[in-house]
């Protein structure tokens, strides 16, 4: 017990090593790009925002045509829940109330909880899931994107 103790520490700290790696080049290669007020890179070229977990519905079935679906979406690490109200629009991806943008999220330790309503009923809940699955990424690979369905 006491070695297993010993290899969560060291694994710890190989761990913290990398990110501190990852956030330095990270940071050195936003200190390289050009920035200016006509820099449209806004909010998602912040250092601080590495970890971030961008959710949208993109189709609901079962519900009658005049039902006012919202999926309430919890995270755990942030402690954060958002509403999502409208399906997602590949016309008008920023369409209000279609995404839940999570910020500075720990993809190792957080899970995810999805409840469905309609119009203030509540129509049922997922089970927790862990979201270190949803966003693996090979980044040696070159991709810095996943998007999971």
């Amino acid at each position: 017990r006491f070695e297993v103790m010993q290899s969560d520490k060291e694994i710890s700290t190989i761990r913290q090593a990398l990110r501190s790696l990852a956030a330095s080049s990270t940071a050195a290669a936003a200190a390289a790009a050009p920035t200016g007020e006509d820099s449209d890179a806004g909010e998602e070229g912040k250092v601080e925002d590495l970890n971030s977990l961008k959710l949208t519905a993109t189709k609901l079935s079962g519900l009658p045509e005049g039902a006012k679906p919202t999926i309430n979406i919890q995270l755990s690490s942030p402690i954060e829940s958002q509403t999502i109200t409208e399906l997602a629009d590949p016309l008008d991806p920023t369409k209000d109330g279609s995404i839940a943008h999570f910020k500075g999220v720990e993809p190792n330790v957080a899970t995810l909880t999805v409840q469905f309503s309609d119009a203030d009923i509540p129509l049922g809940s997922s089970a927790v899931y862990d979201v270190a699955p949803l966003c693996e990424i090979d980044v040696l690979g070159g991709v810095t994107k996943k998007v999971s369905e």
